[in-house]
């Protein structure tokens, strides 16, 4: 059976879930928690907090791409039926599927430790719910492939630090530093963007309903590039992974 994306995340969940790694989905809800018991300025940091905590909380899948490329397991699905796409592409799924599960733990933070931040009226939470889905998922999916990438390129301590660093610039930063949506959503700063629709969803819950999400096509652009060029450096250095 050829392996596609769709199994490879599977496995990858699955894997997760039996060696008990799934228990950090947990961390960026309990980050969420933990600021804000010392967030001194109410609900204003709440949106760029959520944020932080699920960039911060996309690190398992890109630390378990670095695992599999110690351990040859990448090299060995190259030999098999799996390509560099299907790869890539599980890697991206499986970050996708627990970055519901850390989603949905967050969202259960944000309604119990900051008051709720719904309306209460069911059509117009229907789309606020969805909407903070939507912008959860692509603030992890902008993680993961950026990990993704990290791990594709180089293995070991070099792809850590390079990881770790490229998050400083274009992913904490944003968090710490932006407030509101961006003035200009630049082609550099997917992440800002996405922050942008998260501090408007929950600044301005009433607002949902009346979204488009104008300004956003420039992060799913972006995961693409990530996810191409992390096949393309999966396909072309094999060997790193033996």
């Amino acid at each position: 059976m050829r392996a596609t994306p769709v199994l490879l995340a599977k496995k990858d969940v699955a894997e997760a879930a039996r060696e008990g790694t799934i228990l950090y989905s947990f961390f960026p809800a309990a980050f969420l928690f933990f600021a804000s018991l010392y967030n001194a300025n109410g609900a204003e940091l709440v949106p760029r907090l959520a944020s932080l905590a699920l960039v911060l909380g996309s690190l398992d899948v890109a630390f378990f791409m670095a695992r599999e490329k110690d351990k040859g397991i990448v090299a060995k699905l190259l030999l098999s039926t799996a390509s560099s796409w299907s790869i890539a592409g599980g890697k991206l799924l499986s970050g996708f599927t627990l970055g519901l599960l850390k989603s949905t733990l967050i969202l259960a933070v944000l309604k119990y430790s900051f008051g709720g931040l719904v309306s209460g009226n069911a059509s117009l939470d229907a789309y606020w719910i969805a909407w903070f889905y939507a912008a959860s998922s692509l603030v992890t999916l902008l993680a993961v492939s950026l990990g993704l990438l990290c791990f594709s390129l180089c293995g070991g301590l070099k792809a850590a630090l390079l990881y770790l660093s490229l998050l400083a610039l274009f992913a904490v930063q944003p968090a710490i530093f932006q407030s509101g949506a961006p003035a200009r959503a630049g082609w550099y700063d997917p992440f800002g963007s996405a922050y942008g629709l998260m501090e408007k969803l929950i600044a301005e819950p009433q607002s949902a309903g009346a979204l488009t999400g104008e300004g956003l096509a420039i992060v799913p652009l972006w995961i693409v590039i990530l996810y191409l060029s992390a096949g393309f450096a999966i396909k072309g250095k094999p060997s790193r992974a033996s």
